[in-house]
């Protein structure tokens, strides 16, 4: 997961001169770290926790404004965790997020007071949108408001990062996004190819319409045309 987006961040979400206070509860450590450092360049306070206990813990002596709670039984973060963790934190707005997204396990997480789902692995600009919703549809929505100067683009970044390789991709798919040609996305398997595409059509003229993903290798040969084009009744 790559969150390390600093540069288009909203300035601050303030109640009261007191920044949202978001517990991070996962079972990675380098996801903590870095939901920690984005989120707080984001404006939240952020506290982080790898177990219930340690979630509880903090919450004994904090305002909880809203949770971004891991379901990972392996780790012993399940819904019933969750629930406990929810008690200890009242009336925080929840936002899950799992590998698995399954309806069921999507389903089981809304029954335990989750109101925001998110699949992993996700980005930074997908957290902190998740969490902006999640909050602004709890009953803490009155106290907490987002101040971010009417010059910056309220729309976060699917490319995440600051080094001067990174920025210039960015300036790269803007560029690509505000033209109406065809693009070839090339790169080795995980660098982002997917996000990349995703940037483009985000900015792109047609933003509105839904993004199809399909994978071309996972189709045969002989049916690729038919999938992607469609077929007449009888052309078999």
């Amino acid at each position: 997961m790559k969150i390390n987006d600093y540069s288009i961040a909203p300035q601050s979400m303030q109640a009261t001169e007191k920044a949202a206070c978001i517990l991070v509860v996962d079972s990675d450590p380098g996801v903590r770290w870095s939901l920690e450092r984005g989120l707080a360049h984001s404006g939240f306070r952020v506290l982080v926790a790898d177990s219930s206990e340690s979630a509880i813990s903090l919450s004994k002596n904090n305002t909880i404004t809203a949770i971004f709670f891991e379901i990972m039984p392996e780790a012993g973060l399940t819904v019933e965790i969750l629930s406990k963790v929810i008690s200890a934190c009242n009336s925080a707005a929840i936002v899950c997020s799992s590998i698995d997204a399954s309806p069921h396990n999507i389903t089981d997480c809304i029954m335990r007071g989750c109101s925001r789902f998110l699949q992993r692995p996700f980005s930074l600009g997908e957290v902190r949108s998740e969490l902006f919703h999640a909050i602004s549809a709890s009953t803490k929505t009155v106290e907490f408001k987002i101040h971010v100067p009417d010059a910056i683009d309220l729309g976060p970044s699917l490319i995440i990062g600051i080094s001067e390789a990174t920025r210039e991709l960015r300036a790269m798919v803007q560029k690509v996004a505000q033209s109406n040609l065809n693009c070839l996305v090339r790169g080795s398997s995980g660098v982002g190819k997917d996000v990349v595409a995703r940037e483009i059509h985000r900015l792109s003229s047609r933003k509105d319409n839904p993004f199809i993903k399909v994978n071309c290798t996972a189709l045969p040969d002989q049916l690729l045309e038919s999938e992607l084009f469609g077929y007449e009744k009888g052309a078999f």
